[in-house]
């Protein structure tokens, strides 16, 4: 009985522990598309304050 219990805290630890890696993961990928997309907004931004005159065709181009 008591090696049973030994063996299920093992292995309930090691599914904690797979499961804390998984949101770990999930959480990175989370933020790398955070960033992605922050990143993309920044870029749309600065765009639109590069371009104005390009849009209006009042450019000097």
């Amino acid at each position: 009985m008591v090696e049973d219990r030994s063996k299920i805290a093992g292995l309930t630890g090691s599914l904690v522990a797979i499961h804390s890696a998984i949101d770990a993961s999930k959480q990175e990928r989370q933020d790398k598309r955070v960033k992605t997309i922050e990143s993309t907004q920044e870029g749309q931004h600065m765009n639109s304050e590069i371009e104005p005159e390009a849009s209006t065709g009042k450019g000097t181009h």
